[in-house]
């Protein structure tokens, strides 16, 4: 998640690299120093998923909710050819030694997100062929995430889950801007509510009215040419104050 956030922030500020030949310039402080080596540890971070039942931990919490949700799990899947049983799976952690987590599919795969573009496609990082994500797939049998697969969904984990679906550009999800974590439609919408709030405005008077036009309205300067004088009312408590 810091790593996440460290390189969104980058993001933002437009340091990081656009090109492999990027070059920081002027009094600008290096963005990332080794991108190599984040790559490679963000990679690191798929480790062999084993399912809840197979380790050696105490009472499972969610077990009555598993037991429930087996039947499901077990009728045919709603993707043809999808399996939990007859595939190697991996899950992403957040550091050496943790264990996978639905979670951290999206804050690894939108981490790498900024340089599959120009950085994979020279050299062989394996960024574009990450492996299947069980936890993901869950999405399939249940519609909802949750932290692992067959454990108790929750908004938090499903809407990483299928942020983390659409930063691999899964069929059918809204394409993600990985450093806001919204669908690039969405950015959009923001971005242009932004440059219209920015617009300066101007009050006009008509009929004793104020009405407020935008200085790029077309026909600013006739309304504003047109303004009546405010009602006398107005003008003694601005004068007064």
């Amino acid at each position: 998640g810091y790593t996440y956030c460290a390189i969104a922030s980058l993001s933002f500020l437009n340091r990081l690299p656009s090109s492999p030949s990027f070059e920081t310039k002027g009094d600008l402080l290096p963005g990332l120093t080794n991108i190599p080596a984040t790559i490679r540890w963000l990679v690191s971070r798929q480790v062999g998923y084993r399912d809840e039942e197979e380790e050696d931990e105490p009472e499972d919490p969610h077990k009555t909710q598993r037991e429930a949700l087996v039947g499901i799990h077990n009728d045919t899947p709603l993707v043809p050819g999808l399996t939990l049983e007859d595939e190697e799976f991996v899950g992403f952690n957040g550091r050496c030694n943790k264990s996978v987590d639905t979670c951290y599919a999206f804050w690894v795969t939108a981490s790498l997100d900024p340089f599959v573009a120009f950085y994979s496609s020279r050299h062989n990082t394996g960024l574009e062929d990450l492996a299947n994500i069980p936890e993901i797939h869950q999405v399939h049998y249940y519609s909802s995430l949750g932290i692992a697969s067959l454990t108790a969904t929750d908004i938090y984990h499903s809407y990483l889950g299928l942020a983390a679906l659409a930063v691999m550009k899964e069929p059918g999800i809204k394409s993600l801007d990985s450093a806001l974590s919204v669908s690039k439609q969405q950015r959009e919408r923001v971005t242009q509510q932004r440059e219209t709030a920015s617009i300066a405005r101007k009050i006009y008077w008509k009929h004793g009215y104020p009405i407020s036009i935008r200085q790029d309205n077309p026909k600013f300067k006739e309304k504003m040419a047109s303004s009546e004088e405010p009602p006398k009312s107005i003008k003694d408590v601005v004068g007064a104050v």
